[in-house]
């Protein structure tokens, strides 16, 4: 927990308190690569990533569906 806790990804990552290691890992973000989304941005990407898992769901579903009610 050396000098990374002082780190941007760092203070927030959930091994922070376990970590020894001085230097950052591979998941280390020094927040240079912020994306500035407006709210409008961000829900369209959400809704993306559920009609997305939607979609790979119901494709799930057909291909192992048994046919069988099991309510």
């Amino acid at each position: 927990m050396n000098e990374n806790t002082n780190r941007h990804s760092c203070r927030t990552c959930i091994w922070n308190d376990q970590c020894e290691d001085e230097q950052p890992c591979a998941f280390y973000d020094d927040g240079s690569n912020e994306i500035d989304l407006s709210d409008a941005e961000i829900e369209q990407r959400v809704e993306n990533g559920r009609r997305k898992f939607r979609n790979e769901y119901w494709k799930y579903m057909k291909e192992y569906d048994d046919g069988k009610s099991y309510e």
